[in-house]
């Protein structure tokens, strides 16, 4: 059994679910049978679990006799429930608005890197027609769903800002965009013209903060900074 238990029951997954996924974590890829016996549950129920895992694309099945399960990483995974959860969000927001009939255009908060991350889950995903960014690497790696969505279906542009030495772009950017030595790195991201995210990257212990929403001012402010931050851009 994993030394430190894995609880995944917050984001829609069983108690066994979690379980068999931390015990996968743990031992690599692993049959069935061998799963059963390392967690010390029935067959049945930890089979019952891995299907489960595979329906919610958390861990991969193997061909093979027997049947080999592969967990996926722990970053695709959190990448994975980030955008489902962003999508709900949209979902409850909409429902919300009818209800309320409220239109009023916002500005929130945000700081540290996973609240980012999901917020720019949140806007690349909920785009209908455009997404422009420029972002750092690090940032495309932890909302990659976002940005191959975004490549297959909408009109699309990233500029990706200082990437270090020998990272590949794991989608279609626009170009590359140095940041040279400021303290504090340009985060921005507009999408449909509607939406619209504006924050600095700055150095630990600040970590990444800024402002999101679809408040006129904070999306005509994020449009005109991205227009000028890659003017110019090197070829990826």
């Amino acid at each position: 059994m994993p030394s430190q238990a894995v609880d995944l029951t917050p984001f829609g997954f069983t108690p066994t679910e979690s379980l068999v996924y931390g015990t996968l974590l743990s031992l690599g890829p692993s049959t069935g049978y061998a799963l059963a016996a390392r967690c010390r549950r029935a067959r049945a129920n930890t089979y019952a679990a891995l299907e489960g895992l595979v329906h919610r694309g958390a861990a991969l099945k193997e061909p093979g006799r027997p049947f080999r399960y592969r967990p996926i990483g722990p970053d695709a995974l959190l990448s994975r429930l980030a955008a489902e959860h962003a999508a709900a969000l949209d979902r409850l927001d909409g429902a919300l608005k009818a209800v309320s009939g409220s239109q009023a255009h916002v500005a929130e908060t945000v700081a540290g890197r996973r609240p980012l991350a999901a917020v720019v889950l949140r806007l690349a995903g909920r785009a209908s027609a455009s997404v422009g960014a420029l972002l750092p690497a690090w940032l495309v790696t932890e909302t990659l769903p976002a940005w191959r969505r975004a490549a297959a279906s909408l009109e699309h542009r990233l500029w990706i800002l200082d990437p270090p030495d020998g990272w590949t772009a794991p989608v279609p950017v626009a170009g590359v965009v140095a940041g040279g030595a400021e303290p504090a790195a340009p985060i921005l991201l507009v999408a449909d013209g509607q939406y619209a995210l504006a924050a600095v990257d700055s150095a630990p212990p600040l970590g990444p903060s800024g402002w999101w929403g679809s408040h006129p001012a904070l999306v005509s402010t994020a449009a005109a900074a991205l227009n000028w931050a890659v003017r110019s851009p090197a070829e990826p």
